[in-house]
This record gives structure tokens, C-alpha cells and sequence, in this order.
């Protein structure tokens, strides 16, 4: 099974970035648009894991309960990460300090269970679509779709598992882990 460790966002905040994906639309060529059900942050990728690897990382991510607390974080600005011609586009938040403790204590307990820390810089971002191509320069794309500082309250962490159902991409919750620290 392929999984990954992630923040969901609410019909809200889905609701708002489907409107500004219909913003961005006029500016693209081509291009696959994130279902709006699949829209999250990842805080970690996993991916493939044999069944007997789950329950271990299941133990570790219990300890988030008691180590971490509620908090908000707000989406600032749009993003691409370059690939050949064939951009990831994204929603990035403003700089967040539980949010990168977070990310760094995921990553420290996910070691325990033999899964690899990741070399790359932590870029929190929401991912709207993948190989999009542009009519213009991301910039002029950036400067004609304004990201409103909306709100996400981050209450919970959920193990994803990514799989197709009917045919589709979705990610399936395997289990959801509130933050309750005091």
C-alpha cells in the first residue's frame, strides 16, 4: 500500500481553492486539476509499505495526541515546482512555526519505523494540479490570482493510504489522530 501522513481541509477551504482553480484555468494549456476531495497538506510521504509496516506507524503516530496541540495555519501565495515543461502548481501557507515542529516531529518518529527522513527542504504547500502548462509566465499567472490569507484550523493529522477506487485517485483515510496536548 502507498502512503502518506497529511492535513485535510475542510468543504470551506476546498470550496475556495475549487474557485481559485476556475481563476487559474484561462492561463493553462494543459494540465490535471487535484479532485477537490483529494486536496490536503502533506506533512510526509511514505510510500509503498508492506501490511506488517502499518501498525508500527500507527504506535508512532498515537504519540502526536500528547505531544501536540490545535493550531491554525493560512494559505498565502501560489507556487509551481518545475519538471520539464510540466509544472506542479500549488497553494502555499505563510511561514508557520508549529506547523514545521510538527513536520519535524513526524519526521523523527516515522525514522523509528525505518521510513527514510526526506533530504529535501519541508515546502508546505497544498497541490492544485500536475503538468500544467502555461499561456503565460507564472508570474503574470501569480499577479491575476489573488490568494486570500484564508484560515485552516489544524486539529488532526491523518494517515492516508493512495489508491484507485472506480478508476479514480483517491486518498482513503487508514486512520485520523487528533491533536489534544495542553
Amino acid at each position: 500500500m502507498r502512503l502518506f501522513i497529511g492535513i485535510g481541509l475542510n468543504e470551506g477551504i476546498q470550496n475556495y481553492i475549487e474557485g481559485r482553480k476556475e481563476k487559474i484555468t484561462p492561463y493553462l494549456t494543459t494540465g490535471k486539476w487535484t479532485y477537490k476531495t483529494n486536496l490536503h497538506l502533506t506533512l510526509k510521504f511514505i510510500g509503498e509499505v508492506q501490511a506488517e509496516q502499518v501498525h508500527p506507524i500507527l504506535k508512532e503516530l498515537e504519540k502526536l495526541n500528547h505531544h501536540k496541540k490545535p493550531f491554525d495555519i493560512h494559505l498565502d501565495h501560489l507556487g509551481v515546482f518545475e519538471k520539464k515543461n510540466k509544472n506542479i502548481l500549488w497553494i502555499g501557507l505563510k511561514e508557520q512555526k508549529t506547523l514545521i515542529e510538527l513536520y519535524q516531529l513526524i519526521e523523527v518518529l516515522m525514522a523509528k519505523c525505518g521510513i527514510e527522513l526526506d533530504s529535501r527542504p519541508y515546502v508546505p504547500h497544498i497541490t492544485l494540479g500536475r503538468g500544467i502548462r502555461f499561456t503565460e509566465p507564472f508570474d503574470t499567472v501569480k499577479a491575476g490570482v489573488h490568494i486570500k490569507h484564508e484560515c485552516v484550523h489544524v486539529h488532526e493529522v491523518t494517515l492516508y493510504e493512495s489508491k484507485r477506487v472506480d478508476g479514480k485517485l483517491a486518498y482513503v483515510p487508514v486512520r485520523t489522530f487528533k491533536l489534544t496536548a495542553n
